[in-house]
């Protein structure tokens, strides 16, 4: 499950070096996204509530990171590390709704999956601790996939005209990388 929209950051960033673009955007939005941008906002008012939901040490098996460095690269490393895969559904990523009018369906899910900065919350848990805790938060939070035990990364949709793909480290921003 995801807190937030994600790609919001990514797209204030973009209207920053390039003014000329957003013109379907009202300044309300424009606004919005640069916010997004310049002044994210960590979600540390998730932390009580999953204090309220878990009585630790409990047996859970639970994993999460934020989206600082990209939903697609939170996903990955988090399945890596547990040494298992995901199928994500992309019409469950929740993305700001000035992207409607602005972006393409596929240019969307890059800026939500690769454009980083967002500093939402990624997290596995169960499916009822899931459902439990998008109650408690704000209508911009959602399951946007299931944890399988195959290692890749499935990026699945609904709609026909994107086509699944697997994603990979490789298109994301990487520390260190050479």
């Amino acid at each position: 499950m995801v807190t937030g929209v994600h790609g919001a950051s990514h797209a204030g960033l973009q209207l920053l070096l390039n003014p000329e673009v957003g013109q379907n955007l009202t300044p309300a939005q424009k606004t919005a996204l640069i916010a997004a941008h310049q002044r994210p906002q960590p979600r540390l008012d998730v932390l009580p509530l999953l204090s309220a939901i878990f009585t630790f040490p409990r047996q859970i098996p639970i994993a999460g990171m934020d989206s600082s460095d990209g939903l697609a690269d939170a996903v990955l490393q988090i399945c890596r590390a547990s040494g298992v895969g995901a199928v994500l559904d992309g019409e469950q990523i929740p993305l700001p709704p000035a992207f409607t009018n602005w972006l393409t369906p596929e240019q969307a899910l890059e800026y939500a999956l690769y454009g980083g900065e967002d500093f939402e919350l990624v997290l596995c848990l169960p499916p009822a601790l899931a459902k439990n805790l998008i109650q408690m938060l704000d209508n911009n939070t959602a399951i946007i996939g299931t944890i399988k035990s195959h290692p890749q990364v499935i990026l699945k949709h609904q709609d026909e005209k994107i086509p699944d793909r697997v994603l990979t480290l490789s298109q994301g921003f990487q520390h260190f990388s050479q």
